[in-house]
């Protein structure tokens, strides 16, 4: 996508000599910083199993994907931020997400994402090319972990969690509309689509409090000046946040109309049924401009910021270091893998326009290791099913997706519809159930009781709702409910 951001902003911050502290030779000596008056905690719990700590991307098929030089290169500039913390080192995974987007994320489980579209920006623009301007993406998120934020962020994940899980309703009562194309993958890639192009985790549902964001911000510059980084690029980066801050409301604003504007609707038989947005609009605007009300702005942090370091810092002046960024970002391995999922992001469109055999293609012609990531398995298990119903190389794709503990919920829930289409009832029950357990996701009850109930085993379905009431939210309660009753257009 494109998007348009200042290349750099001109921030007149004060400075000086640069000051040294022992040990730290050329980095910025602390004096009564945030980061003095922090608690130093004993330990960091370790990170949960790996389908729990990927949370909430494993929940929408963008999923996450692993690229070891990448990683590599992000991990020594977490290493090199940690050398100024006096505290136990938490184990962080890193992963990157495979979104165009500008951004970075934490999540509850203390796993660090990186989107592929921040790189990809920087790639683009020579201006930011430096090593520094990455440091403060990776210092915030490495600050959030170290002063505990992530165990307050449990609440706000299952928020989002929740939600998704009364659109994956709508989803499973609006495939048997006949809405989509030729295959069942297809109709579920549809309207999976538009869940999760409109409830991602960082644009739907902000993560942090006024407060934590703040707290992370200030201590992020404080680890930046222990280890020697720019101090000025905190302030271009929060700038670039807040200019795609600014664009990405107007997107927002515009999903958010579609979901409330839709109802109940008739397929080409005259039955009739909810569409894609069941009943979910009232309670997302109403629980959205709970969290938004209480997130701040980037361009609000980075007035903050540049306050901050102009107060605390004003007499620091540390390098850029363009060289180690620059000879990173511009290698063949990068450009590939940025252009490769840009490519993936394509594919959504040609699905929604049923062009599979062009996503097959395409399909094949991404590189490892973007080929290998759960959305490149989801869409190309979609396309082939799409092209020729039912396909040996979609279900292929689906196990090879499923087997791995970086699965997507919906490379799951493909996986349980095969399995009912090979009329495997049972083991697909059995499925749902460990995914739901594997996830702590309540949402996969409707989908058990929907099963149920075409089979015929009304009395289980209605003690599986039972048990929905007592441990989901609302609107799952609500949904499983009527799942059992099949008042809900099934």
């Amino acid at each position: 996508m494109a998007r348009s951001f200042l290349s750099r902003l001109a921030l007149g911050l004060c400075s000086a000599a640069v000051l040294t502290a022992p040990g730290l030779l050329g980095t910025a000596q602390a004096r009564g910083k945030f980061i003095d008056g922090v608690s130093v905690p004993a330990a960091y719990p370790p990170p949960p199993p790996e389908t729990l700590a990927l949370a909430p991307f494993n929940l929408q098929e963008t999923g996450t994907f692993n690229d070891p030089s990448t990683e590599a290169y992000l991990r020594k500039i977490v290493n090199h931020l940690l050398e100024g913390w006096n505290g136990p080192r938490p184990e962080i995974p890193i992963f990157l997400v495979p979104s165009m987007s500008f951004a970075s994320e934490v999540s509850a489980g203390g796993v660090m994402f990186v989107y592929a579209g921040t790189l990809d920006y920087m790639r683009k623009t020579p201006d930011v090319q430096t090593e520094d301007m990455i440091a403060f993406v990776l210092a915030h998120e490495l600050s959030h972990i170290l002063l505990g934020h992530t165990r307050h962020r449990t609440e706000t994940q299952n928020t989002t969690q929740r939600v998704m899980g009364g659109l994956d309703l709508a989803a499973s009562v609006a495939s048997k509309l006949n809405i989509a194309g030729s295959g069942q993958m297809a109709q579920m890639a549809l309207l999976s689509d538009f869940g999760s192009n409109l409830l991602t985790a960082q644009t739907a549902f902000p993560a942090w409090s006024r407060k934590q964001e703040k707290e992370a911000d200030v201590m992020a510059v404080d680890l930046m000046a222990r280890a020697g980084y720019e101090l000025d690029a905190a302030t271009t980066m929060l700038g670039l946040i807040a200019q795609d801050e600014e664009q990405s409301k107007a997107q927002k604003a515009k999903g958010q109309k579609s979901l409330f504007e839709a109802g109940r609707a008739r397929n080409a038989n005259g039955q009739q049924g909810y569409g894609v947005q069941i009943n979910t609009g009232a309670w997302l605007v109403r629980n959205w401009n709970a969290l938004a009300g209480t997130h701040p702005a980037a361009s609000a942090r980075q007035e903050r910021v540049a306050q901050y370091i102009a107060h605390s810092y004003g007499d620091v002046v540390n390098p850029e270091h363009r060289a180690p960024f620059q000879q990173f970002i511009r290698t063949a391995h990068m450009q590939t893998m940025l252009l490769d999922v840009q490519n993936l992001n394509g594919m959504a469109d040609q699905i929604q326009a049923q062009n599979f055999r062009a996503v097959m293609a395409e399909q094949a012609r991404l590189h490892a290791p973007v080929a290998n990531s759960q959305l490149s398995l989801f869409y190309g298990a979609v396309a082939n099913d799409g092209a020729h119903h039912p396909s040996p190389v979609a279900i292929s794709m689906i196990e090879r997706a499923a087997s791995r503990p970086d699965v997507t919920r919906q490379i799951a829930l493909l996986k349980s519809f095969y399995l009912e289409d090979q009329k495997k009832n049972d083991q697909a029950l059995a499925y749902l159930a460990k995914m739901q357990a594997a996830f702590e996701d309540p949402s996969f009850y409707i989908y058990r009781i929907h099963l149920l109930r075409k089979m015929n085993r009304t009395n289980d379905a209605n003690l599986l709702a039972m048990e929905c009431v007592g441990h989901g939210d609302t609107s799952i309660r609500d949904a499983c409910v009527a799942a059992s009753k099949g008042e809900d257009g099934g």
